[in-house]
């Protein structure tokens, strides 16, 4: 199955949407929208150089989501799809 980066892109417009409720009520939703963002412009230009970087940041907003799983499942599923894409995509680099 090949997946296409604006499937990455819409999974990532998803989480950020699932997030926004959340907003008022935690900081950690606001930095993690913030990060989601930045996530989306670091796709634009994926490199062997800074590969490994951007998979430690999605792989960190993975973990860190797992708490809440129950509110934001969503989000949890995609950041871990975009993970194993961000994996396999290495591997092709």
């Amino acid at each position: 199955m090949v997946v296409l980066m604006s499937e990455v892109e819409s999974k990532i417009d998803e989480c950020i949407a699932e997030l926004k409720p959340y907003r008022m009520f935690s900081s950690e939703a606001s930095n993690a929208i913030k990060g989601l963002e930045m996530l989306k412009e670091q796709l634009k230009n994926i490199t062997k150089e800074n590969i490994d970087e951007i998979i430690k940041r999605v792989e960190e907003g993975y973990r860190g989501s797992l708490a809440y799983a129950n509110f934001i499942p969503k989000t949890v599923e995609n950041l871990r799809f975009i993970k194993e894409y961000l994996e396999k995509m290495k591997a092709s680099l």
